[in-house]
């Protein structure tokens, strides 16, 4: 079977290619091994005056567009969800040849969901995908009873799915890095940058994400006291903030967050694991560290123990000082950190792309209007 001429993937996000996320990862696999690839980032209101944002990839074959929606408020009228569904359905419906075989790959329906019957029907393949650990809730059964199959990323998660749906198709799939972001910088994004980076003194800490909401807060605010000759760096606000040793960079693009990783020591993951979504979370952050080859010091998570000898997970406090101290000490030309680096070649999305040619082949031939 000739995959580019016969096959078309359809990808529904919750992100976009400003906000890059697993679905988009995935994307970059379809794409490497040409498939004919659609992707639609999470709908946005017609209505609101900044809806013509940029909306794009780089990687060529990748048609990428903005999924626009009425406004929610309509969904309140009477027929409003009809009108709703039917914008969002003319936007959506493929115009290809009957005989290609039509994928479609979705993260989180939720608001999409109205079009459930209209996918089942038009499509000859639903695969889910479940990037993150969550409970067996009505949203997930939702999304899992749709599929015919379904990509999983917590190995955790992928146990549990295994027990509920035993006659699905899963896969569990390693959870992939981009191939298309290390490219240098252009001159007056480096610079930009390096202004930044020459108000945080080195050694610096990362944690490639915003410093609140996932992490253990008693950990993240008292470690930077035992070590004030460190600059501790995390993400969000529209301006640059220091308070002491904590350092905090407006939101960045990817290309530009890992740049500014290759630039520091440590990689730093103290989540709070009360919390069972961090528990079993497999983070994107810890790959991106691995990509420049940094020591990384995490709290306890359960889907990243098969890379123990690679970072150091803790607990308490004195454990997170402990790794911090050694994770300093190591040598930039460690064989380790060349190992990190492997890792995060093994997850790209070109590496994966073969693989991930392999299993769409596997639905394919799996599905009842194979020929």
């Amino acid at each position: 079977m000739e995959t580019k001429a016969t096959t078309e993937i359809t990808f529904l996000s919750n992100f976009s290619w400003n906000n890059p996320n697993v679905l988009e990862l995935l994307c970059e696999s379809a794409a490497f091994n040409n498939f004919k690839v659609r992707h639609f980032s999470k709908p946005r209101s017609i209505l609101k005056t900044k809806n013509n944002f940029k909306n794009c990839s780089s990687i060529d074959g990748i048609e990428a567009k903005n999924l626009l929606n009425l406004s929610t408020r309509i969904t309140t009228l009477p027929l409003g969800g009809r009108m709703q569904n039917y914008f969002l359905w003319k936007q959506i419906k493929p115009k290809c040849h009957k005989r290609v075989k039509k994928i479609l790959f979705y993260n989180n329906l939720e608001s999409l969901s109205g079009l459930s019957e209209k996918f089942k029907s038009y499509f000859d393949i639903l695969i889910y995908l479940c990037a993150d650990y969550t409970e067996i809730n009505d949203l997930l059964l939702f999304n899992c009873n749709l599929a015919d199959g379904i990509f999983v990323i917590p190995p955790t998660m992928y146990q549990l799915l295994q027990q509920r749906y035993p006659e699905k198709s899963l896969i569990l799939w390693p959870q992939p890095v981009t191939s298309t972001f290390n490219s240098p910088l252009k001159r007056n994004q480096k610079v930009k940058l390096d202004k930044i980076l020459e108000e945080i003194p080195q050694p610096r800490l990362i944690y490639a994400g915003l410093g609140v909401g996932r992490l253990n807060s008693e950990i993240y605010q008292s470690i930077p006291s035992r070590f004030p000759s460190c600059s501790f760096i995390s993400f969000g606000g529209t301006e640059f903030q220091r308070k002491k040793n904590l350092f905090e960079i407006p939101s960045v693009s990817k290309q530009e967050m890992l740049y500014i990783i290759s630039q520091c020591q440590v990689g730093f993951m103290p989540y709070d694991i009360s919390d069972p979504h961090n528990l079993h979370c497999v983070p994107l952050k810890l790959f991106d560290y691995f990509s420049a080859g940094l020591p990384v010091v995490s709290s306890k998570l359960l889907n990243i123990y098969q890379y123990k000898e690679l970072l150091f997970l803790c607990e308490t406090f004195e454990e997170f000082e402990c790794a911090i101290q050694k994770s300093l000490c190591e040598e930039i030309s460690s064989e380790t950190r060349e190992r990190r680096k492997a890792v995060y070649s093994f997850h790209s999305t070109l590496k994966r792309s073969d693989e991930f040619k392999s299993c769409i082949n596997q639905f394919v031939k799996g599905s009842k209007l194979y020929a």
